[in-house]
């Protein structure tokens, strides 16, 4: 396998928002660490390849993208 997985949680949370399942998903992101999302192809595109992270660096233009306040820490991600 060239990626740890083909169908996964991104999928399953994108899914469960779109249907209204839920409203959101906490979730990590590399360079902007734990964020909370609503948007489900927000959802794919950041969750979409991490198979595992163990710390991350904040990187302004990607925490303005998602959205500051989606943000729980935007200075130390």
């Amino acid at each position: 396998m060239n990626d740890f997985l083909h169908f996964g949680i991104s999928e399953v949370l994108c899914m469960a928002v779109m249907k209204g399942m839920i409203d959101c998903s906490v979730m990590v992101c590399d360079v902007a660490g734990t964020v909370i999302i609503s948007k489900p192809e927000l959802i794919q595109g950041i969750d979409g390849k991490i198979s595992g992270i163990i710390e991350t660096s904040p990187i302004p233009e990607v925490i303005g993208e998602i959205g500051e306040k989606n943000v729980l820490d935007p200075m130390h991600a």
